[in-house]
């Protein structure tokens, strides 16, 4: 071999093929021969498997962990937890001692149409309170309930007032005067209104005496005409007739003057002693209308004991007659015992015990003075 072939060997040998690069990638366990020619991925040496196929050395494994196991756990803190501002550093000065409770401020005033406005309503305030519950707010039945709370307050407040206003006319009306009314208007006598005289509260009870006053004016009448039948058909009760003409006769006016004018007198000026004057003549009313009613003998009255007898004496038409005459008088016993009750309540309501109670006190004191002069 010549000079020259053996340099030539000796440095084929010494270099490496040109074609071929071998260099370590980062990432892997190894080293990795990675040929610039792209047919050698292609045909791999059994050297190549070899050496892929080898564990890695023990000192890049140790270096590689501690790497993988942070790049976790940071990954999964990104992805875990939401990132958070760090706490803000704690003071380190010492802590205040508990301060006693002050009094709250007071709330503000009520303006002068508030207060006008919950004196109007009946003392509701415009705003609602907490005992309606859901944190001070009402609910829709709880509004609508309020407003007809204050709707009926404002319903009694005018009724008051034109019961008020009622009250000045009739006051007026009064101290002017007023003709004659009543009977008749083309005939009047004397005067008569209800509704312009007597206070509104006891009209009811004025109207309900004024019925059965009209009432009463039919059963006298109708118990003269049933002792003139009797008499008529029977020939029995001779002064009957006469007794109950004077009974229709006196019986007409005097139910007028002696307990209905009194009562009425007694309403529209609130009197006690017109209520005792009506009391009276009322009882005696009563006792009246029990006699007739029950038919006594010889007293002008067609009641139920004279029905007994026609009937048993076979007199129909008679007996008829007395059969309606009682009837009409137990209606009237059956109205003035109940009207009897409503006078004394409207008296008692009225102040009428209060009243009599200090008259007579006056006139005790009245008689002790008379009794000391003497």
């Amino acid at each position: 071999m010549s000079r020259t072939g053996g340099k030539q060997k000796q440095r084929s040998a010494a270099a490496p093929p040109a074609h071929h690069h071998h260099q370590q990638q980062p990432g892997s366990y190894g080293f990795i021969e990675q040929d610039e020619n792209p047919f050698d991925d292609v045909v791999t040496s059994p050297t190549r498997q070899a050496r892929a196929q080898q564990p890695p050395p023990p000192q890049a494994q140790q270096q590689r962990l501690p790497a993988a196991i942070a790049s976790g756990q940071r990954s999964a803190q990104y992805q875990a937890a939401p990132q958070t501002s760090p706490p803000p550093p704690q003071s380190t000065s010492p802590v205040p001692p508990p301060t006693a409770p002050t009094a709250a401020p007071p709330g503000p005033r009520k303006s002068a149409l508030s207060s006008i406005t919950s004196q109007f309503f009946g003392g509701h305030d415009s705003q609602p309170s907490s005992a309606y519950g859901h944190g001070g707010a009402m609910t829709a039945e709880e509004e609508l309930a309020l407003r007809e709370a204050n709707l009926r307050a404002r319903e009694d407040k005018m009724r008051a007032k034109e019961i008020e206003v009622e009250e000045r006319e009739r006051q007026v009306r009064l101290a002017a005067g007023a003709a004659n009314n009543w009977p008749f208007k083309f005939y009047p006598i004397l005067y008569h209104s209800i509704q312009d005289d007597i206070p509104v509260r006891l009209q009811p009870m004025m109207k309900k005496f004024y019925a059965l006053l009209l009432f009463t004016w039919p059963c006298l009448v109708w118990n003269f005409i049933t002792c003139l039948t009797v008499w008529g058909e029977t020939g029995d009760g001779g002064t009957d007739p006469v007794w109950s003409g004077v009974w229709m006769v006196m019986g007409i006016p005097g139910s007028w003057v002696f307990w209905y004018k009194p009562l009425y007198d007694a309403a529209k000026n609130n009197s006690s002693r017109r209520y005792l004057v009506f009391f009276i003549g009322f009882l005696i009313h009563i006792a009246f209308c029990i006699v007739i009613g029950l038919g006594t003998p010889d007293m002008g009255s067609g009641g139920l004991l004279v029905m007994i007898k026609e009937y048993a004496k076979s007199f129909p038409v008679s007996g008829t007659f007395a059969l309606v005459d009682t009837c009409m008088y137990g209606v009237n016993i059956l109205m003035s015992l109940y009207l009897l009750k409503v006078a004394r309540d409207a008296w008692r309501s009225g102040g009428g015990k209060e009243s009599l109670e200090r008259d007579k006190a006056a006139m005790r004191m009245a008689a002790r003075g008379a009794a000391v002069a003497v």
